[in-house]
């Protein structure tokens, strides 16, 4: 009996989770620079608490470095916020910068693994050249592309989720079926 609350339970939180899941990523598709300046705000809020926190805990104990800590952190915070914008911005000129300076790394090592004589120098060809294409809409359309990512990231959201609703049904409906134990020839026992 205990097992059997514990798994509707356990089925009702991850219905509950899924329905939030869902939303999340409907918001995404919907309005992605929305919950971009959502998440950085939150992170901003973030900082600012755990700062001022940290702060006030130094305050009761001498030589602490929270004091030190506090204040940078509610000074990132209180940045992050003011800066969203550009951070937002930034954000995907730095990741294609990152994906650029790995797509010449994974290009180089395409042509000496060509000099040493490896059949297979090619795969890392391709995987450096699509890294190239990726950094350079990134460095040139930096919010279409961040907005494209997160609606694709939102319709993988909802996807999941609606699988984990359809998954759990499935298992609720087979746990009540399988209270009637059955033969092999259908009757019930």
């Amino acid at each position: 009996m205990n097992s059997n609350r514990f798994t509707q339970n356990a089925g009702r939180d991850t219905m509950i989770g899924s329905v939030i899941g869902i939303v999340i990523g409907l918001l995404l598709l919907i309005n992605p620079t929305f919950f971009m300046l959502f998440i950085v705000v939150t992170i901003g809020i973030m900082a600012i608490l755990f700062g001022a926190v940290a702060f006030i805990k130094s305050l009761s104990t001498p030589g602490s470095i929270g004091m030190v800590g506090g204040g940078i952190a509610v000074i990132l915070g209180i940045l992050i916020i003011v800066f969203r914008g550009a951070l937002i911005v930034a954000l995907p000129i730095l990741i294609g910068l990152f994906l650029l300076v790995g797509a010449i790394v994974k290009i180089s090592d395409a042509m000496s693994l060509r000099a040493a004589g490896d059949p297979n120098w090619w795969i890392n060809l391709i995987f450096g050249v699509i890294s190239v294409v990726f950094a350079v809409l990134l460095l040139i359309r930096p919010l279409f592309m961040q907005a494209l990512l997160f609606r694709i990231m939102g319709a993988f959201l909802m996807i999941d989720n609606i699988g984990n609703i359809l998954s759990k049904k499935r298992v609720y409906d087979n746990q009540n079926n399988s209270d009637n134990v059955v033969d092999g020839q259908g009757r019930e026992l």
